[in-house]
């Protein structure tokens, strides 16, 4: 029961981190730091995010503010 409680108070954070910032946003900054943590170049990222399952437009969104880096 308190496993579940934990989970809830859990789940709540990050749900309130997505509304405030943006679901896009947040894969945005996501893409970003994988890209510098793992030194990949700007194709290699642009693969990496085709392999996502997100949106069609969402990949756009993230591979453009991508290239503007």
């Amino acid at each position: 029961m308190v496993g579940g409680v934990v989970v809830l108070i859990a789940i709540n954070g990050g749900i309130s981190v997505i509304s405030r910032y943006g679901y896009s946003k947040i894969m945005i900054e996501v893409a970003k730091r994988i890209m510098r943590k793992k030194n990949l170049s700007k194709k290699e990222m642009f693969d990496k995010i085709d392999s996502y399952p997100i949106t069609k437009s969402l990949k756009a969104r993230v591979k453009s503010e991508i290239e503007k880096c």
